[in-house]
């Protein structure tokens, strides 16, 4: 959020249910619902208190549009129903799917220990979730009752015996506990995956991340901008290193000892260190970067690897003529940030290159 140039927005995600739900929030009461049971207990704390919930599918289209949408950039948003019932009605909505019995609520200290959730109900968890509606445009697009009656017979068709009590549940209520069955991840990732609803809900965050990849391409060419010091491991990471690690980059550059090579747009120097240790010590490696932040992170490397045969310099490759002559120049991802000195990444690139390599 604070880096400038970089647009964020923060999504306060309220209690998500629906298909693929590890936690399988509605499954307590369901479990009992099909058992028979007459009644349900809640203590009366527990039955008044309230608590916003959002089906997975209006989450993710909130997350959607906090990505595609400009407004969102640098705000903060608090995403749920608008209307979360009290506990005692949330449970007699999951039982409208098919249960005829009745949510009771007694005095807190008549309720059976492991109903308790240990909770201090005389505070509600109720979002306003009124800024995302009317800066953005939110709706749910999926009433209550039809998500209910979606995540009712999704969990029905896991056909779960058992139940996990919440994380947050007294040390009592986990000795009482003992006796369920916790989920195991590798279930909760094979229902997620067979789940439809799920798997729409994975396309709409797919089709998210594609969109905001592309906004980032076109923020980058409007407005270009350096890399931000803080975001070097974005580059600097296993992944990165399997397809373009250094060793094969510096393998094409076909280098000797005693060569002089310009490293442009150096970073931090994930590249600078393999090339001074292939040029030894009778070589020299220039690294370029406009950024002082990036160059004492630098330093610090080169100190710690016990490197001496390296020059930073602080300056754009483009801005000015370099008046050096090098054997060669590395250029890797810096032409984004190119025109921030007012020239032209490309052509500004290729002439001042050209300019400072040796015949």
């Amino acid at each position: 959020m604070g880096t400038a140039g970089l647009p964020g927005t923060v999504l306060r995600l309220p209690a998500v249910y629906g298909p693929g739900d590890y936690q399988h929030r509605l499954f307590e009461y369901l479990k009992r619902m099909g058992d028979g049971r007459p009644a349900i207990l809640l203590g009366e704390g527990m039955a008044s208190w309230r608590w916003t919930h959002g089906y997975v599918e209006d989450i993710v289209l909130a997350v959607v549009l906090a990505v595609t949408d400009e407004r969102a950039a640098g705000g903060v948003y608090k995403v749920g129903e608008p209307d979360p019932p009290s506990w005692a009605g949330w449970v007699s909505e999951i039982g409208d799917a098919g249960w005829d019995g009745e949510v009771v609520a007694v005095p807190d200290d008549r309720l059976p220990e492991h109903l308790d959730w240990g909770l201090a109900t005389r505070q509600h968890w109720v979002a306003d979730t009124s800024r995302i509606r009317w800066e953005l445009g939110f709706q749910e697009e999926i009433s209550r009752e039809e998500a209910l009656r979606r995540t009712v017979r999704w969990e029905r068709r896991t056909r779960r015996r058992t139940w996990t009590p919440p994380p947050w549940t007294t040390p009592s209520r986990m000795h009482a506990s003992r006796r369920y069955e916790p989920l195991s991840r590798r279930a909760a990732a094979v229902w997620l995956v067979r789940s439809g609803d799920m798997k729409r809900a994975l396309r709409y965050s797919l089709a998210a991340t594609v969109l905001s990849a592309a906004f980032g391409l076109l923020l980058q060419r409007r407005r270009p901008m350096m890399h931000p010091p803080r975001l070097t491991f974005l580059f600097e990471n296993p992944l990165v290193n399997r397809f373009v690690g250094p060793e094969r980059l510096i393998r094409r550059l076909d280098l000797a000892p005693g060569m002089r090579v310009l490293d442009a747009g150096c970073g931090p120097g994930r590249l600078t260190v393999p090339l001074a240790r292939a040029v030894r010590s009778d070589g020299e490696v220039v690294t370029l970067d406009g950024q002082r932040e990036m160059l004492e992170k630098l330093e610090r490397r080169l100190e710690a690897e016990g490197i001496r045969n390296v020059r930073p310099v602080r300056a754009v490759l483009g801005e000015r003529p370099l008046g050096e002559k090098f054997d060669r120049i590395l250029l890797a991802m810096v032409l984004g940030e190119g025109a921030i000195a007012g020239w032209p990444c490309a052509s500004s690139t290729r002439r001042s290159s050209q300019a400072a390599c040796s015949p």
